[in-house]
């Protein structure tokens, strides 16, 4: 099977993980007491966020040849990191929270289910563009990226039925104290990211281990002895 280069549909796949998520956002929000006037402001933030911490995470950690202001600026040229996008969006969701006095928390955790569905759409967008690929395989599960000219596995694919999996377990989880449904959501998926990496082409850049999986190792700790707070786990 042939994987065809696609940024326009990237595109496309990207803007409509922001609607979907958005309007999922806004119903969570909604079971949560929030304001749905102080959620839409919150939310163009939020893309700003995502798209900046996406870019920057992109130029140091994999991309120099092309400046940080044009990356920035220009939409239409490829590359980001999805963990760049949930920093960047959570640094400026904590600021507007922080600013406007409301429950940093509360906020984060009506965005978990987006978070996951956001992953389930966004990389069907990286199949098509053909980036974020696996290791080169000569299974049936393979398939030949034509920008590279070699088969591999999919690992975008794998990456995006976990994200809808991901969004599946959060959307029956009951309600719990502020916080711990985004946490959960950060820890599986840092877990998650950590181990699929072990199958990605992807730089290494520190005693074996991708800038993505130094992240996950981070966010694991983080979160464990988040839920060891709070849940005394």
């Amino acid at each position: 099977m042939v994987l065809y280069e696609s940024i326009g549909g990237y595109l496309i796949l990207i803007s409509l993980a922001i609607i979907v998520g958005g309007i999922i956002a806004a119903k969570e929000a909604k079971k949560r007491k929030i304001d749905i006037n102080k959620f839409l402001w919150i939310y163009p933030f939020l893309i700003l966020g995502a798209y900046v911490g996406a870019r920057v995470f992109y130029y140091f950690g994999f991309n120099k040849s092309v400046s940080l202001f044009r990356l920035l600026i220009d939409i239409r040229y490829p590359g980001g990191v999805f963990y760049g996008a949930i920093i960047g969006a959570f640094v400026f969701g904590w600021i507007y929270t922080i600013i406007r006095k409301e429950n940093t928390l509360r906020y984060a955790d009506s965005f978990a289910m987006a978070l996951a569905i956001g992953l389930f759409i966004g990389r069907i967008g990286c199949f098509f563009h053909g980036c974020c690929y696996g290791i080169n395989t000569t299974s049936i599960f393979g398939l030949f990226n034509i920008k590279t000219g070699v088969i591999h596995l999919p690992t975008q694919t794998i990456s995006s039925l976990f994200g809808l999996c991901l969004f599946v377990y959060l959307a029956y989880q009951k309600k719990l104290k502020d916080g711990m449904l985004f946490m959960d959501a950060v820890l599986i998926y840092s877990i998650f990211r950590f181990l699929i990496e072990f199958i990605r082409v992807i730089p290494k850049i520190y005693i074996g281990l991708s800038l993505s999986q130094l992240i996950s190792l981070g966010l694991i700790i983080f979160g464990l002895i988040f839920f060891y707070k709070n849940r005394k786990i």
